[in-house]
């Protein structure tokens, strides 16, 4: 048997295990797979978030995703932000994306269309992900997203209108 056969075997194993539904299962794989992290665990981690009420194990699987440093998950985190069968853990999808050590910076447009679109929590959450990025953005994509955000304030509800109004203010101290 070869040593990628053997990584696959591992990695189908603590799959399973994941997916065992059993959270004393999951918190120990999650403790053997914290090493050798690999991205076919992502997705179903993320599943796992949606799936369990417990929220001692949400919270260490969260914690788990965010302290990957490996930049290939960026895409996993996006197209499952975009999932419309994950809007219920959305928030914790932004969350992970803020408290990572990855850079969305080149997603700011995204980030944006969630400020405006969605409820107050995920909005709030993705303020946050505005707030922690770290590369430079060009002036004028700030200055659209900064106009975006300005004609959306007027069909804000006002619970909504504190974060618009925050984003703003982040955008324009990016070009101050």
């Amino acid at each position: 048997m070869t040593d990628i056969s053997k990584q696959d075997e591992a990695v189908v194993k603590n799959i399973e295990a994941l997916n065992s539904g059993n959270p004393l299962f999951i918190k120990n794989t999650l403790v053997n797979i914290r090493e050798n992290g690999h991205p076919d665990y992502i997705p179903v981690l993320i599943d796992l978030i949606a799936k369990h009420k417990d929220t001692e194990l949400v919270d260490i699987i969260r914690a788990f995703i965010s302290d990957i440093k490996d930049s290939s998950i960026k895409q996993i985190l996006l197209d499952s932000i975009n999932n419309d069968k994950n809007i219920d853990i959305k928030k914790d999808l932004l969350s992970i994306c803020w408290e990572s050590a990855i850079d969305f910076s080149e997603h700011l447009d995204l980030f944006v269309d969630i400020v405006i679109n969605d409820g107050f929590d995920s909005s709030f959450e993705a303020l946050t992900v505005i707030e922690n990025l770290d590369k430079e953005i060009s002036e004028d994509i700030i200055n659209d997203n900064i106009n975006r955000l300005k004609a959306a304030i007027s069909n804000t509800d006002e619970s909504k209108k504190y974060v618009l109004h925050e984003t703003i203010g982040v955008l324009q101290k990016r070009i101050a």
